[in-house]
């Protein structure tokens, strides 16, 4: 199982799990990137209170 920064998208990483039960994310970077990622876990239903993020300016 993948615990260390994901590469190459946000999609591939959830693929490459499985499973998106016990999935936390933790995000941190541009604002444009973080915003971006925000919609593609909350699209992939990673519920909000297990994404913790940072932006960067």
């Amino acid at each position: 199982m993948h615990f260390g920064p994901v590469t190459g998208g946000i999609n591939p990483a959830i693929k490459e799990l499985g499973s998106i039960e016990n999935l936390q994310a933790s995000l941190r970077g541009p604002p444009g990137m973080i915003d971006a990622a925000l919609v593609m876990l909350a699209e992939q239903s990673i519920p909000a209170d297990r994404i913790f993020h940072e932006k960067i300016h």
